[in-house]
């Protein structure tokens, strides 16, 4: 039935839902005098919404019976547009309002997330916080943008330090997944607290490939989003193994209408260039891919099952990964005792290293070019991750993984500098997972 209104939306802004609509001309839908006298607004609350399982379905078909009406009074429009902001919902909060007329019945439901924007950033935070980084770097820095999204936005490249041993650190291949929250702060951490390091030995992050859905997410879109604006899983549409098709998560990556789809062709997504710039111009020696949920991820880590029969390649992943591990959760701190009761079919908690990955993925990239880890951060294994796979956010929480974070990765810059190598004992065998991928 046609309403009164019209191009009615809601977005989280500094983690306080703003709500807009447009009345209808005259001509298009003649109303009464007083049908925008008084407006209603009405927020239902929903604390069973799982960010790791509920999508856009989750909100079909309710009609706002449940909502509880929180404002009733006139607003003063813009021509033919009206502004209304909830300054009282809780952060973090996943909500629906609904919005009425005189006679036009509750109009929605029209779905957010209260994001707070210190754990998913505005993507006008990024730049200005890498600049800054950049400036106390000095001349050991090198900002760079190192290509476009398919909006137009630009993706960034930060490399910190001088040496031949460099670390790189990617985010946001998937929107919905950890990005430059967790990033960036770990690396102005270590360079706060060991400047020295820098001296001699390099960090390239790319800490936002996927901008433009991450933009989404931040501005509020309550579910888990993966894709670019074309539809592509940037982990799928890189030049190695590409034509492998993968079937995780039930999904088939040849298919365009898949969660995982692979893209037309390798690096058909302008945010697939754009890394592979990054990484070809900075040639680190190790790189760790953050993924998971939200702003955190953990262990275990996965590498390319191309590189299986590679026991060296395979010994020095493991090294890599005990390296960081210990360094992160020592004496197995914050690590869950069983994960098998909260997921079946997960490997134990020694298992820190799983060989499984994709074709198209960037593990499988970086061995099939220069024959260079690739570590994939994932969660299963740590409590926080956990919960942040439900979708609990909190700024306590992302404080305690930029602080693992940052001892593990001033762990591996500092091993390397004084050993020369990554020389660990007491190896175990990364077990293999037929679970699902990154």
């Amino acid at each position: 039935m046609r309403k009164p209104f019209g191009s009615i939306s809601v977005r989280n802004e500094e983690g306080q839902a703003a709500l807009t609509w447009h009345t209808r001309p005259s001509h298009e839908c003649p109303v009464r005098k007083d049908e925008f006298a008084t407006w209603r607004i009405y927020r239902q609350l929903h604390p069973g919404f799982d960010y790791s399982i509920d999508g856009q379905e989750f909100f079909l078909g309710l009609d706002g019976s449940e909502a509880e009406l929180i404002y009733e009074e006139s607003l003063a429009p813009e021509g033919q547009r009206y502004t209304w902001r909830d300054t009282a919902a809780p952060l973090g909060a996943v909500c629906s309002y609904y919005v009425a007329s005189a006679t036009s019945g509750r109009v929605g439901p029209l779905p957010v997330r209260l994001h707070d924007p210190e754990i998913i950033w505005p993507y006008r935070r990024l730049k200005p916080r890498l600049e800054a980084l950049a400036e106390r770097a000095g001349s050991l820095a090198k900002l760079t943008v190192c290509g476009q999204s398919v909006a137009g936005r630009d993706i960034y490249s930060l490399e910190l330090g001088t040496g031949d041993f460099c670390v790189g650190i990617v985010g946001l291949q998937h929107a919905g997944e950890t990005g430059p929250e967790l990033i960036v702060p770990v690396v102005e951490r270590v360079w706060d607290r060991q400047p020295e390091l820098f001296r001699r030995a390099r960090v390239l992050i790319v800490p936002a490939v996927n901008v433009d859905r991450r933009e989404q997410q931040a501005e509020g879109t309550p579910w888990y989003l993966r894709t670019n604006l074309q539809g592509i899983d940037l982990n799928r549409n890189l030049p190695a193994e590409w034509e492998r098709v993968s079937y995780s998560y039930g999904a088939d990556s040849s298919d365009p209408r898949s969660s995982t789809y692979r893209g037309p062709a390798p690096l058909f997504a302008p945010e697939a260039r754009a890394l592979v710039v990054a990484l070809d111009a900075a040639k680190p020696d190790v790189v760790l891919n953050y993924h998971w949920m939200l702003s955190l991820c953990a262990l275990p880590c996965l590498t390319t099952p191309t590189a299986k029969d590679d026991a060296a390649h395979i010994d020095r992943c493991w090294r890599l990964v005990r390296c960081w591990g210990e360094a992160a959760f020592p004496n197995g701190d914050g690590l869950v005792e069983d994960p098998t009761d909260i997921i079946p079919g997960l490997p134990s908690p020694g298992d820190w290293l799983r060989v499984d990955g994709t074709g198209g993925d960037l593990p499988a990239y970086l061995y099939a070019t220069r024959h260079v880890p690739g570590l994939t951060f994932e969660g299963h294994l740590a409590e926080g991750t956990l919960r942040a796979m439900h979708g609990e956010e909190n700024r306590a929480l992302l404080e305690e993984y930029i602080e693992r974070h940052a001892r593990g990765l001033a762990a591996l810059l500092t091993q390397r500098i004084q050993r020369g190598s990554l020389g660990i004992v007491d190896r175990v065998r990364p077990t293999p997972c037929d679970g699902p991928s990154a």
